[in-house]
């Protein structure tokens, strides 16, 4: 008996250290998800607050225009107007970047609050980049890129520090959809991280959906087409963290001079297509005040995770949560319309009224992973060498390996060793129909892997 009670203790033991470990991770994982939702509706709320003052200043600088009108051209009243409006017009500039960096900061408390620990490759990856913004000469040359004239005279000093400042106090929470100065931007299978995941599973099907071609034609790494070029703005008017998207403009006033005003990016603010998708996993319409989007957040959180039974063994948590803010504008009939509906697109007062968290999918840009430290590393510093010698030697980077896996791995095929690009060829010639499964009652199939 002696033997077999040491054993059942032994058992015993085991399921309860087990148990500790799914509770410790069941419990790690919630904290995350609470802090990822908190800081993501925190920075929403921030984009809220920002549209609704841009509309605000866009309010005041009519009513100046208006003035303007009516004063005698080179009267004292005429020159103080002017100064005004062009005061109104700097404060606008500043607050595209003072609205978004502030939310970017309140989120990091909302995430602490909630139980998040800062992170010091986030905290680093700013810093590092704060630093290269910084490196940039005043005609806007030099540095991390060429981005054409500064916002406002001392943007990039000042877009720097308010970055090296949330660095400094740590980041927690790492917005997911930035859109950085200098990152390319376009179609390229290298650039989707569903490629690495659709070659490490054999899932073929997901290129008979996003290259059909590929395989076919894949030889080696020449086969590559160059990476998009770095995109071009002339001024950027937005920051890369939490931006509104918004651009400010001269337009016409009714019964003063032409005025700049801040209205929505008729290149981002749109539909909300992704919503509207049939193979998107919703139920029910879409409001049509609510059918925009052009604002958005997605907000990545990581949690050290170290198992109770063994604390060398520390992997960790990870949680993404999106959020957006919400509103509408009256019809004047009773009909409710989105915010983006007034005229020339410009921003109204009090348009945006609440927040809330929506499907990480449905956020811009889609494929937006900026704080995820491995991917970024991988998309910033390997496919360049890659593309151009064929090699890559970063041990430890899984999208290296994968892509190794995709140039020199093979399976059998009747005794003959296949490489993976004509593999998938061959099967999708002959499988391709597997790949669209229609759901009961018809239409696309589809899905997601990511929640809110």
């Amino acid at each position: 008996m002696l033997p077999l009670a040491v054993a059942a203790i032994v058992a015993l033991a085991f399921a309860i250290l087990w148990l500790a470990d799914l509770h410790h991770a069941i419990r790690v994982r919630n904290k995350t998800q609470d802090a990822g939702d908190a800081a993501a509706l925190e920075a929403a709320r921030w984009q809220a607050f920002t549209l609704n003052l841009a509309g605000e200043l866009n309010a005041a600088a009519a009513s100046v225009s208006a003035e303007m009108a009516l004063a005698r051209p080179g009267s004292e009243r005429h020159a103080a107007l002017s100064n005004s409006l062009a005061a109104i017009e700097g404060v606008s500039a500043r607050l595209l970047f003072a609205g978004p960096l502030t939310g970017f900061s309140a989120a990091q408390q909302a995430a602490r609050l909630n139980g998040a620990p800062d992170n010091d490759e986030f905290s680093d990856f700013l810093r590092r980049h704060a630093n290269a913004i910084a490196a940039r000469s005043p005609d806007g040359t030099g540095g991390v890129d060429d981005r054409g004239e500064e916002p406002w005279p001392g943007a990039w000093a000042a877009y720097s520090a308010a970055l090296l400042r949330i660095a400094a106090s740590g980041v927690a929470a790492g917005p997911d959809n930035a859109e950085l100065y200098g990152n390319p931007e376009g179609d390229h299978v290298l650039l989707m991280p569903g490629f690495y995941l659709a070659v490490n599973g054999r899932d073929w099907c997901w290129f008979n959906r996003n290259a059909p071609n590929l395989p076919a034609i894949y030889a080696d790494f020449r086969s590559w087409p160059p990476l998009p070029e770095k995109p071009t703005l002339d001024p950027p008017q937005n920051p890369e963290f939490l931006s509104v998207r918004l651009r400010l403009q001269a337009l016409p006033v009714r019964g003063g001079p032409a005025t700049r005003l801040l209205r929505y990016d008729p290149g981002k603010w749109g539909r909300w297509t992704a919503m509207s998708d049939p193979s998107f996993p919703i139920s029910g319409d879409l409001r049509p005040e609510s059918d925009y989007a052009g604002a958005d957040v997605a907000m990545r959180v990581e949690n050290p995770l170290a198992k109770v039974s063994d604390r060398s063994h520390v992997g960790s948590s990870v949680w993404t949560a999106a959020a957006k803010p919400f509103g509408s504008l009256d019809s004047g009939t009773g009909a409710k319309l989105p915010p983006t509906a007034g005229a020339f697109g410009v921003v109204t007062p009090d348009a945006f009224h609440d927040v809330g968290l929506v499907p990480l999918d449905a956020v811009l840009p889609s494929g937006g992973e900026a704080f995820d430290m491995a991917w970024n590393r991988h998309r910033m510093e390997h496919l360049g060498p890659y593309l151009e010698r064929g090699t890559l030697h970063a041990e430890t980077c899984a999208y290296c390996a994968i892509l190794r896996e995709w140039d020199t791995g093979t399976v059998k095929r009747r005794g003959i060793d296949v490489p993976l690009p004509r593999e998938a060829a061959a099967w999708l010639s002959t499988n391709s129909w597997r790949c669209t499964v229609v759901p009961p009652g018809g239409g696309r199939g589809g899905g997601t892997a990511h929640a809110h």
